[in-house]
């Protein structure tokens, strides 16, 4: 246990480090993104954020599962640069009793079309510096998306109050090697840095206007 204990501490210093390097230069608001085939059919993200905000207010936010579709689909599936996604997100389905999110999503390249669904097991972590979401993805062998898990990390800034950090790390590995070969890698990498722009732009909504009842 204590062993555990001390490799979550590593890790998640880690994660702290790297955030700090990359945002601690940056004044105002900034989002950095990547997202790279790594073999074994399976897509890594990662992303970087420094937006406004308050760690304890995300933190009940982002803790709020029975709100999240009332916020988090807004234009999500709208491209900036028109068009359309390879994949879409149809809707959010939250399980509050326990603490489940199942995210209802379509998949088009080419010829190919899917649609499914996957339930991601949330978990969360409050700690006195940061807050941490993980989601992880129920086992279903009948999906083409085998394993699938993310986490956010929010920070307070320190650059500046009112201000918080975020990074997001995920991966999804594809069951389907065909489906693997068709995603094209830099168009899925804009797709899910122009997602997470949206996502933040949603939160900061709610948090000023609708969901100013969780402050």
């Amino acid at each position: 246990m204590i062993l555990l204990l001390c490799t979550l501490l590593a890790l998640a210093d880690a994660d702290w480090d790297r955030t700090r390097a990359m945002l601690k230069p940056v004044l105002g608001d900034f989002t950095s993104y990547s997202l790279k085939r790594v073999g074994d059919q399976t897509f890594d993200m990662e992303a970087y954020v420094s937006t406004e905000g308050e760690r304890k207010t995300a933190t009940r936010m982002l803790s709020d599962y029975a709100s999240y579709p009332k916020w988090i689909l807004k234009n999500i599936n709208r491209k900036p640069s028109g068009g359309d996604y390879f994949t879409k997100i149809i809707d959010v389905r939250p399980d509050t009793a326990q603490k489940r999110l199942t995210v209802v999503f379509e998949i088009s390249v080419a010829k190919f079309k899917y649609q499914s669904e996957r339930t991601f097991q949330m978990h969360e972590t409050k700690l006195n510096d940061r807050f941490v979401l993980e989601g992880t993805a129920i086992p279903d062998d009948s999906s083409l998306v085998g394993l699938a898990q993310a986490t956010m990390t929010v920070f307070d800034a320190e650059n500046g109050k009112g201000r918080i950090w975020i990074y997001l790390k995920g991966k999804a590995r594809l069951r389907s090697a065909l489906l693997y070969s068709l995603l094209p890698e830099n168009p899925m990498k804009h797709e899910a840095g122009a997602r997470v722009k949206t996502a933040i732009e949603n939160y900061l909504e709610w948090e000023s206007g609708s969901g100013a009842g969780l402050k």
